[in-house]
């Protein structure tokens, strides 16, 4: 559209020039006559050549910006994910001590950062692609913590939390440390669990457990309210509906 008024404008300022250049020919004489009409005319494609590169200009800057900001927040995602694996490889030395984690106050307190951390930059992450990403790692890893601290729930005596390290005035494993670390590794209230949208009974009418799994048959066949043979009248019904 832009190269198009701008055809018209170059047309009609040759036309004019020639025109001044060839008054005795009828058809420069007559556009010499009409010079207004077509000086308006070349103003309102010189005004709409302004407004079509405006329009283009200012679709090509949000453009920009929105991939630019797109790719500040893929970043700020791979650098979470990152912050989070970093965090539990330091609570449990790579996996080398988990039963119990070392009772040491800079590993639990260095852990307790980078779990901060990826809080910091979790509110960088701006794409809603990017928030289901980052949800689904953030989870895993709170069940990777909630596990790890509930199997050590006896290890985790009053003497371990007092370690006498002396490399530090204190030795006592840092209070924040502990909330933060507790903190990620529980359940939090407000969180969507995605099970809420799953229909167990219909589920179960589809015959999803194997005939052989007579444990957990057993279990809902005994479970209250007549559960189990709502689940069969659900199946009893899908299939009425598929032979009709």
């Amino acid at each position: 559209m832009l190269y198009f008024f701008i055809g018209v404008i170059v047309t009609l300022i040759f036309i004019i020039l020639v025109s001044s250049l060839f008054p005795s020919v009828p058809f420069f004489a007559w556009i010499n006559c009409n010079l207004a009409t077509f000086q308006a005319i070349g103003s309102l494609a010189i005004l709409l050549s302004a407004i079509v590169a405006i329009r283009i200009y200012w679709y090509n800057f949000k453009r920009h910006q929105k991939e630019d900001k797109y790719k500040a927040s893929e970043a700020f995602l791979r650098e979470s994910i990152l912050i989070l694996e970093r965090s539990f490889d330091i609570f449990t030395d790579k996996g080398a001590h988990t039963n119990p984690p070392r009772n040491d106050r800079l590993l639990w307190l260095t852990t307790a950062r980078f779990i901060h951390r990826f809080y910091k930059m979790l509110e960088k992450v701006s794409e809603n692609k990017h928030r289901e990403i980052i949800d689904e790692h953030e989870e895993y890893h709170r069940f990777q913590f909630n596990k790890l601290l509930d199997e050590n729930k006896d290890n985790f005596t009053k003497e371990y939390f007092k370690t006498n390290n002396k490399k530090y005035l204190s030795g006592s494993i840092d209070r924040k440390s502990i909330a933060v670390i507790f903190d990620f590794a529980k359940w939090k209230e407000g969180m969507i669990d995605p099970l809420t949208e799953v229909n167990d009974k219909e589920l179960f009418s589809k015959d999803v457990i194997l005939p052989d799994q007579n444990g957990a048959l057993e279990f809902l066949r005994e479970q209250s309210n007549k559960y189990w043979e709502e689940v069969q009248e659900i199946k009893r019904q899908r299939k009425n509906t598929e032979k009709d």
